[in-house]
């Protein structure tokens, strides 16, 4: 196994982070029910997805969205200030 410096959590959760991120990106021009996106990508509710992205991306569902065209760090080895 390859050595990455990431827990296997952290691993998971971004193979996760970036199966959503593909997805928001294919889907973005439609409506989203973000309880079924949740549920979709292994999160227990749409205030754990929320939570999450918070955390890994400083940003909400919704905000992400909205700057998709920026480039966001999920792997955390960039500082970055709001």
């Amino acid at each position: 196994m390859k050595v990455t410096g990431l827990t296997i959590k952290q691993h998971e959760m971004m193979k996760r982070l970036d199966l959503l991120f593909t997805y928001l990106y294919k889907h973005a021009d439609k409506t989203l029910n973000w309880v079924d996106i949740a549920l979709k990508f292994g999160f227990s509710d749409q205030p754990h997805l929320i939570r999450e992205l918070k955390k890994h991306i400083g940003a909400t569902p919704g905000s992400y969205l909205n700057t998709r065209n920026l480039i966001i760090d999920i792997y955390g080895d960039f500082e970055s200030t709001p």
